[in-house]
C-alpha cells in the first residue's frame, strides 16, 4: 500500500450509548450548534425508534445501525495551535459541504508528541423548529376481506386499501399529521465500494486542508512496510524487520524524487510529470507486496524511470 505519513481512522459508531459517551467524556466539545446536546438527543431518540434488527448473513458479515459517523486524524505539524480550529472547520466543509447545516462535533486530544481531533458527524439533519408532517404509507397496504386485518397481498381475500406514498386519514378523511424534530431521510455522506481508497480519499481533504491555511506544504508519497504482530514468530518477525529495511531504502530515493520534482521548476509540465510519478508508485507498491521482487532489480527500475522521465541522475547501490 502507498502511504502519505498520515494518520486517519474511520469509524461508524452504532449505539446511541456510544455517541453519549464521546460527548460526556474527555475534552470539550465543539460544536457548529449552540444546542448540540438537545440536537444529539433528537436524533439519538430517532435512530432509536427506528434501528432496524439486522441478521448475521451466511458469510458471517452483519449490517449495523449507525448512529453517527467517526474520524480521527493526527493535525499535521504544519498546522500552528492558534489555527488548530480553524483547521479542523474548514476540514469538515472539506469532506462535505452538506456539513454547514449537518450536525457535527469534536474535541482533541493529545497522545506523546502528536495532537489529534475526534469528529462525529451525523448525517440526518435537525430542524430548528418542530415540523408538522403528513403521514403516509410507506408500503402498499392490504387487508383482509372478511377479518377486516392486515394481510399479505397473496391472501385470496386481499384487497388493498392504500398504495405506497398515499396519505394516512382519519376517520373524518382529514391527514393525520405527526411532529418531526428531525427529517426522516438522511444524507448519503461516507458511502464507499472500497475502504483503502475511501480512507486516501480523507487524506486527500486533510492535504487540501493544510494547502489552504499554509503555503508550500509537501507531503512525501511513500511505500508502506509490513505490520509486525505480536504473535509473529522470530523468524517472520526478522523476515519482516529485514525487509521494513529495504523498503525504508525505497522510500528514500523516492522522497529524493520528490524532492528533486518540487525544486526543479517544471512549472506547465508538473502535472504530467506528477501522474508519471503516481503510476510509478503503483508500480513500485506491485514489485514489493505482491511480486515481491530483488530490491536490487527495484532500484534499478527507479534508476531507470528518474533517467528516462527526468533527469540523467544515478542511484549508488
Amino acid at each position: 500500500m502507498r502511504s502519505t505519513n498520515m494518520y486517519v481512522k474511520y469509524e461508524t459508531v452504532n449505539s446511541s450509548e456510544d455517541v453519549f459517551q464521546f460527548i460526556n467524556e474527555g475534552s470539550p466539545l465543539t460544536s457548529n450548534s449552540k444546542t448540540y446536546q438537545e440536537d444529539i438527543k433528537k436524533l439519538m431518540n430517532y435512530k432509536n425508534s427506528h434501528k432496524k434488527n439486522y441478521i448475521e448473513k451466511e458469510d458471517g458479515s452483519i449490517y449495523h445501525n449507525v448512529f453517527a459517523h467517526y474520524v480521527k486524524l493526527m493535525i499535521p505539524n504544519q498546522i500552528k495551535k492558534d489555527i488548530e480550529d480553524e483547521f479542523v472547520k474548514k476540514f469538515i466543509l472539506n469532506v462535505d459541504q452538506r456539513f454547514k447545516k449537518l450536525l457535527w462535533v469534536y474535541k482533541k486530544c493529545s497522545i506523546g508528541d502528536g495532537n489529534y481531533v475526534e469528529i462525529l458527524f451525523f448525517s440526518r439533519y435537525v430542524y430548528k423548529k418542530p415540523r408538522k408532517e403528513e403521514k403516509r404509507y410507506n408500503q402498499d397496504y392490504y387487508y383482509d376481506s372478511t377479518t377486516g386485518k392486515r394481510c399479505n397481498k397473496d391472501n385470496p381475500n386481499a384487497l388493498l386499501k392504500a398504495k405506497k406514498g398515499d396519505l394516512k386519514l382519519k376517520k373524518d378523511g382529514s391527514p393525520i399529521t405527526v411532529e418531526k424534530s428531525v427529517k426522516e431521510i438522511e444524507e448519503r455522506v461516507f458511502k464507499f465500494k472500497n475502504f483503502n481508497t475511501f480512507i486516501n480519499k480523507i487524506k486527500g481533504k486533510v492535504l487540501k486542508t493544510v494547502n489552504q491555511l499554509v503555503d508550500n506544504v509537501l507531503f512525501f508519497q511513500s511505500i508502506s512496510r509490513i505490520t509486525v504482530k505480536e504473535n509473529d514468530t522470530k523468524i517472520i518477525r526478522k523476515a519482516k524487520y529485514s525487509k521494513n529495511e529495504r523498503i525504508r531504502e525505497i522510500n528514500d530515493i523516492l522522497t529524493e524524487f520528490q524532492r528533486g520534482i518540487n525544486n526543479g521548476r517544471f512549472y506547465d509540465s508538473i502535472d504530467d510529470i506528477y501522474k508519471k510519478f503516481h503510476e510509478l508508485l503503483n508500480n513500485v507498491d506491485e514489485m514489493i507486496h505482491k511480486s515481491n521482487k530483488e530490491f536490487k532489480e527495484i532500484k534499478d527500475f527507479l534508476n531507470n524511470w528518474w533517467i528516462t522521465n527526468i533527469a540523467a541522475d544515478y542511484i549508488n547501490d
